[in-house]
């Protein structure tokens, strides 16, 4: 199999936000941790949302990529934990429900 062909790992995270206003777009660039590890794990992730919530209209599902092949073993399994940020700063919480390659 070709380089080009490879499937890209990800992980599928239900999102519980600590910011009031959160993005509206369906994707996004942003930097996350896991959890267990803690900030020192910081890497670049690219998030596609997509579950939006009933009543609040944030999102509540995503898929998570990390942006370099050679990051996506700092993506947990299920049960854990990634901390999304922008920069230092926490933005939500993402709970690994499952995880695939497309």
């Amino acid at each position: 199999m070709s380089d080009s062909l490879q499937k890209k790992r990800f992980v599928i995270a239900r999102l519980h936000w600590l910011i009031d206003n959160p993005t509206e777009s369906p994707t996004a660039g942003i930097t996350a941790y896991r959890e267990q590890v803690g900030p020192d794990d910081l890497f670049s992730v690219f998030v596609r949302f997509t579950v939006p919530g009933q009543d609040d209209n944030k999102w509540q599902e995503a898929k998570i990529y990390a942006l370099v092949e050679e990051m996506e073993s700092r993506l947990p399994s299920p049960g854990s934990k990634l901390v999304l940020t922008a920069g230092a700063n926490p933005v939500a919480e993402a709970e690994v429900v499952a995880e695939g390659a497309e």
